[in-house]
């Protein structure tokens, strides 16, 4: 109580000693999480504690949500036990602390969905009543209200926190109490809203922000993870859909020079939805053999077109990194057996045709060592 008075007759502290005093007040919330006075859990009041900043000044309802996300961070981090070993004095730092878990698990229950409707509710007003978004301190309540909102969602809620690295990418496991929040299209029209009010400097717009292009890419490979195409040749929808992520798809193959490592994740989506066409029983057509040769043939030809900007541009050659040329062709293989004569009629045509001008330029006498080099190259890509 004493930090946290502290803080509101104080709010124009520098930033560093705020965000300091913020942590301490987690840490002892987390700490006396379960402690009694007079038969309450006294350190669960921070909610309406931190609603008081709420109502005040922008400085004031800052701190409030940032002691919120700050909360929610510090609940979701591990602790780990520390046991001294007497006889070989050491620390064990292995085994996550039960309490720990006890900790974050009542704090998911009874207080981070009521966080997350609050937070909800603020972003709310911001539509309904636009903040000055030329103060710098208005932007950054925004900023951190939607901070508040990820940490809540990105809430280890049961207990085993996937790696966000690993290829195979887990689903969210949202408690059943909070269907009715996420199911509700108010909430996902709240942020698709927010996204095309906010300025750039809040909301970077569109798909060539390279971020918002890479974790478009991942949210796709989710897709297959998290559906069987059995279930999404279902869905009313999927026809246009999977026309206009193979046209995405196309358009990135095409674009190989902007955030390559993203391809990564399109070529996932497409190699497991191919794979999983033989167990497919619905009568629905799943139009993989549509457009999974033309996701073959942009591949290719975008490739072989590469070769020409690398070698007059003098750009390092992507076929240098022989580990994601080996995952890419992996991945590749399974996409382009959907409908393989069609890939081998493509492979054929462009060999010939490669062929044919590589003679032209052996037997020809204006030959630039560029072009040659140009020609040696592509043939070095289709191998």
């Amino acid at each position: 109580n004493y930090i946290l008075n502290y803080v509101a007759s104080q709010p124009k502290l520098a930033p560093f000693a705020i965000q300091a005093l913020i942590q301490v007040i987690a840490k002892i919330t987390k700490l006396g999480w379960f402690e009694v006075q007079k038969d309450e859990f006294v350190f669960r009041d921070i909610i309406a504690d931190v609603k008081r900043f709420l109502q005040g000044t922008v400085e004031h309802c800052i701190i409030g949500v940032i002691i919120l996300s700050e909360l929610t961070q510090e609940m979701n981090l591990v602790s780990f036990s520390m046991e001294l070993d007497v006889e070989f004095a050491w620390v064990d730092y292995s085994r996550p602390s039960a309490k720990h878990r006890k900790v974050a698990t009542s704090f998911r229950d009874t207080s981070l969905k009521d966080i997350l409707v609050l937070a909800c509710s603020l972003l709310k007003q911001v539509l309904a009543k636009p903040l000055n978004l030329q103060d710098q301190d208005q932007q950054n309540l925004v900023m951190q209200v939607l901070k508040l909102v990820l940490n809540c969602l990105s809430f280890d809620f049961i207990g085993s926190s996937a790696d966000e690295s690993a290829d195979d990418l887990c689903t969210v496991q949202i408690p059943t109490t909070w269907r009715t929040i996420i199911l509700e299209p108010e909430t996902l029209d709240l942020f698709f809203n927010l996204y095309h009010s906010l300025p750039p400097l809040l909301s970077q717009l569109g798909l060539s922000d390279p971020g918002n292009y890479h974790e478009f890419c991942r949210f796709l490979a989710r897709l297959k993870t998290n559906y069987q195409l059995g279930e999404l040749v279902l869905v009313k929808e999927y026809a246009e859909v999977i026309g206009l992520i193979a046209n995405f798809t196309i358009t990135s193959l095409q674009h190989w020079e902007f955030a390559p490592n993203s391809v990564h994740y399109l070529l996932t989506l497409w190699q497991r939805m191919v794979a999983s066409v033989p167990f497919v029983k619905s009568a629905e057509p799943h139009l993989l053999d549509t457009y999974a040769p033309e996701i073959t043939k942009a591949f290719i030809t975008s490739r072989l077109e590469s070769v020409a900007i690398v070698v007059r541009d003098n750009l390092d050659d992507p076929l240098d990194d022989t580990a994601t040329v080996f995952q890419q062709l992996e991945q590749l293989c399974t996409v382009s057996r959907c409908e393989y004569e069609k890939t081998c009629t493509l492979l054929v045509q462009l060999f010939d045709q490669n062929a044919q001008n590589y003679q032209k330029l052996l037997h020809s006498a204006s030959g630039l060592a560029v072009d040659m080099a140009i020609q040696e190259g592509q043939s070095v890509s289709q191998l």
